[in-house]
């Protein structure tokens, strides 16, 4: 194994010397060998034989060659004193590196020998390759480069001087290449020690990032900063120091002239501050993150300045950050914490906006598939059925109560109750605007709170001279007033609002959605709303005072402008979906009277027929619906609404506490609209039911018409006028004084069923008044007139006023069932009249009979106590008798009869049917 620690001894031996220290020719044993003269006639291993003889010979020869001192001159002449010492120094530094390597070097051979001896042999196999396919030219050069006196003759003194200095030349360089890396060794060893000669000098700099994030980790951040500031101080003073120091330096060695140490001066001072800089950078880096962090934390408190402690952490960020020595983007961190606040609130608006738009679209989508699944008629509509289901839940107790503002109070309680409102997937899809603006009113607004209490706060003390802040957030609230604006909007701004419908208003309100679910939210949103509105007055007026803004009055005018066109589409889609139920009150209707409890205005009263339930639905569902259209425009209750700021003051009040003009012409158009939409519907169930084929008018009295003759004639005089004075009430109008068409209009509706009820029985009367007189003339066999008799006609045609009586009296009033009774009555006359002009009998009798007829007829209505015959009917039965009189008397054959013999049979008439007629 290679030795790394020779002995002196085996020193000299190897290298054929005396001593370790040469000086003279004797110190050397030199042994003379017969070599060849050309070296290149010898095989290869012939010149390894030499080359080993050469090293293994320790014979020391005296050789006898006068030429032999010339090897000793020339190295002694070469190599100075200096030049020795200096390869002592490098040989003894390269012995202490192989021995501190001796132990790597060992393991590294014992791991890697088997690695080693193969890879020693392939080396030694291309060795010998190499010098196969080297030339005789190029051996040549390779072994002169040797110096060997034997291999040459000596008789050219020359010549073997010129070789040798070439030798001598190749072994020095050989020598610097290898000293090289010795030196830069010790070069490098002697900057390390520099390097930690200044460490040691400035171990408080070198250990400063350490205690740093110790301080850290522990949260002593007081001994953070108060470290930080320290460095900062001794980082000024060091570097001040260490430049006057080098510039003192630089100064001597320039007068000097001392180029080589200048050099060396100023590559001490770059590693130097390479190496403190590479501190400074981590301190400052630690510190920058430290900022960074508690600036961050700073700018996302929850913070509002309160009279009470809750300030602290606040306050001691700030005096951190005012201690870091922040850098300009740093240098008002109260201002940027107001900014911060601004840009938070608007950048979470905008957020929740984008979720309100995506969830809002799919549930009006949803909706949309949902009215397509339904019938092409049903599409406009909506779902009122649950209009009449409230009025079921509460009608005992309603009509249980007499006093109109306990029945009003019951009446809102039913309507305005959040169960059973509307179809689910509305009432989901209302939930969605409702979050929306309960986000707005909640979340937006004490955030924009907590703003407006700091930043009144901290103008005072010169935060946001420029106004740069307070223009934010003014900016961010006409931000928020134009996404309201914008979302309460119609699809149409022109539109007529005769003619409006609630897909104008898609919008914001959902598809399909009835009125008791768009009041019903619609009202609690329009609340919220129009509270959002004055905070914003709050703020503006607030911001504006505390920052001296000159334009606090133009942006408070903006915000009434709009809160005026966001309460007006409300309104307006409010109005929208009240119109268009009352549309369809029809398919409401069935016919079905209501159970009489209680004492209400038109109940049990024998001048009020009966009504179907329809019309209690109606009442109570307008008067609920003027109501709560009342409290939507009339804020009278936001006076006393707390507001976002304790300075504020009644002067920035945005909502106004009345109507305007617009919006009362608004509601007026639409509650004269609700009320005649409300006619046509009744009248369009009144045609559809005459238009089935199931009811067969020739049959049977059609009950439907009486009650919708009667449901009219109940509009006509209670409900539409307690209606109109309850609007009046609440509106300060005076409708109920005007000479309104509606009543005309639905007098008319009601003419138009009287007239076809009674065309209807005056057809009856007529066809068995006519089939008389035809079969009377048409008939041959006299034997059958031959008794006097009231005439079998005449009993029919009086027991189908019976079977009117039963079915009209008990549903109609009073006077409209005397009318009916009485029109009927006449046109009974007038078509036994006419028929007697028309269509002459054939004997006396059959007048003697049909002036019975008369006279029965006469008796038997004279009983009763309503429906005797009027005025006209009793001038329509002179003239029949007169005319019977008449025809009698042109006949020339009269039947002959006592008037004792005719009141007899007339009474006998009267007495067999008294039982059938007894209800007249």
């Amino acid at each position: 194994m290679f030795d790394l620690n020779p002995s002196d001894d085996k020193l000299v031996s190897m290298y054929g010397m005396k001593t370790i220290h040469p000086t003279t020719i004797n110190d050397i044993n030199y042994k003379d060998f017969n070599a060849p003269e050309d070296l290149s006639d010898l095989t290869t291993e012939q010149q390894y034989n030499l080359l080993i003889d050469i090293i293994d010979s320790d014979q020391p020869q005296q050789s006898s060659n006068p030429q032999g001192n010339v090897l000793l001159d020339i190295i002694t002449n070469q190599e100075s004193l200096r030049a020795r010492n200096n390869f002592q120094n490098s040989f003894a530094q390269a012995e202490r590196q192989i021995q501190d390597q001796n132990s790597q070097l060992t393991k590294a051979i014992s791991e890697n020998f088997v690695y080693f001896i193969n890879t020693k042999q392939k080396v030694d196999d291309t060795l010998v390759d190499f010098i196969k396919s080297k030339t005789k030219a190029q051996q040549d050069r390779l072994s002169s480069r040797v110096f060997n006196p034997q291999r040459r003759s000596l008789t050219n003194r020359e010549g073997l001087t010129s070789e040798l200095e070439d030798n001598i030349s190749n072994l020095m360089n050989s020598t610097s290449l290898m000293i090289q890396p010795i030196n830069e060794s010790k070069h490098k060893e002697d900057k390390v020690a520099k390097m930690l000669e200044f460490i040691k000098m400035n171990q408080h700099f070198f250990d400063l990032p350490q205690n740093l994030v110790h301080s850290l980790s522990l949260n002593k951040n007081e001994k953070f900063i108060d470290d930080y500031n320290r460095y900062i101080n001794d980082k000024d003073r060091f570097l001040a120091n260490f430049n006057n120091r080098f510039n003192e330096q630089q100064a001597k060695l320039t007068n000097e002239n001392n180029t080589q140490a200048l050099k060396v001066l100023e590559e001490d001072r770059v590693m130097k501050l390479t190496l403190i800089s590479k501190i400074f950078e981590e301190v400052d880096t630690i510190a920058q993150q430290y900022r960074n962090k508690i600036y961050q934390e700073f700018l996302s408190l929850d913070h509002e300045v309160t009279k009470s402690q809750n300030n602290s952490k606040f306050i001691s960020l700030v005096d951190n950050l005012s201690k870091l020595n922040l850098d300009d983007k740093m240098a008002n961190p109260i201002a940027d914490f107001l900014s911060k606040q601004v840009e938070a609130i608007d950048k979470d608006f905008e957020h929740q906006v984008g979720k309100f738009d995506s969830k809002f679209l799919l549930m009006q989508n949803k909706l949309v598939d949902y009215i397509r699944s339904l019938n092409p008629e049903r599409r406009e509509g909506s779902h009122i059925n649950y209009i009449n289901e409230k009025y079921d839940t509460y009608r005992d107790e309603i009509n249980l109560v007499d006093n109109f503002d306990q029945k009003l109070r019951i009446i809102r309680e039913a309507f305005e109750s959040n169960d059973s409102l509307d179809l689910s997937l509305i009432n989901e899809t209302w939930l969605v605007l409702y979050n929306f603006i309960n986000y707005l009113d909640s979340m937006l607004m004490a955030n924009m709170g907590k703003f407006l209490t700091n930043y009144v706060h901290y103008v005072k003390m010169g935060i946001d001279p420029t106004g740069e802040i307070r223009d934010s957030c003014i900016k961010l609230i006409n931000q928020v007033v134009l996404i309201m604006v914008a979302l309460f909007d119609d699809e149409n701004n022109d539109n007529n609002q005769l003619e409006s419908s609630p897909k104008n208003y898609k919008q914001f309100v959902p598809y399909y959605s009835n009125s008791l679910s768009s009041i019903y939210h619609l009202t609690r949103i329009s609340e919220k709303v129009n509270k959002i509105m004055n905070s914003f007055g709050d703020l503006v007026g607030t911001i504006g005072n505390a920052s001296k803004y000159a334009d606090t009055n133009k942006v408070i005018k903006n915000l009434k402008n709009s809160s005026i066109k966001v309460n007006q589409k409300i309104l307006e889609a409010v109005c929208a979906t009240w119109v268009n139920d009352c549309s369809q009150f029809y398919e409401l209707e069935d016919w079905s009277l209501d159970k009489e409890k209680g004492k209400g205005k038109y109940r049990n009263s024998m001048n009020n027929g009966k009504c179907t339930k329809l019309m209690n639905v109606i009442q109570y569902y307008q008067l609920y619906v003027l109501v709560k259209i009342s409290k939507l425009v009339i804020h009278d209750s936001l006076s006393s609404t707390p507001s976002t700021s304790s300075t504020s003051s009644t002067e920035y009040k945005i909502v106004a506490t009345y109507p305007s003009k617009r919006m009362l012409v608004s509601i007026e158009i639409q509650f004269m609209r609700s009320l005649n939409i409300i006619v046509d519907s009744m009248m369009k169930k009144y045609n559809l039911d005459r238009q089935d084929k199931n009811n067969d008018d020739s049959k049977n009295l059609q009950v439907f018409k009486i009650l919708t003759m009667n449901n009219f004639d109940i509009l006509s005089r209670i409900i539409y006028p307690e209606l109109l004075s309850q609007f009046d009430k609440l509106f300060d109008k005076d409708l109920s004084h005007q000479n309104l068409k509606l009543f005309a209009d639905i007098d008319k509706a009601s003419l138009t069923i009287i007239e076809d009820i009674l065309n209807i029985e005056k057809l009856y009367m007529a066809q068995h008044v006519n089939k008389f007189f035809h079969n009377h003339n048409n008939n041959n066999n006299s034997q059958r007139l031959q008794v006097m008799k009231v005439d079998g006609f005449i009993y029919e045609i009086l027991i189908h006023f019976v079977k009117l009586i039963n079915k009209i009296k008990p549903l109609t009033s009073q006077e409209i069932f005397i009318s009916v009774i009485n029109e009927l009555q006449l046109n009974l006359l007038k078509n036994i009249i006419d028929n007697v002009r028309q269509s002459p009998l054939k004997s006396s009798l059959s007048y003697v009979n049909l002036k019975l007829d008369a006279n029965f007829i006469l008796s038997v209505f004279e009983k009763s106590s309503l429906l005797q015959l009027n005025d006209a009917c009793y001038k329509y039965l002179q003239i029949l008798l007169n005319d019977i009189d008449t025809k009698n008397n042109e006949m020339s054959e009269k039947y002959k009869y006592s008037q004792t013999d005719f009141n007899k049979i007339l009474e006998l008439s009267l007495q067999d049917s008294s039982n059938e007629f007894s209800c007249f």
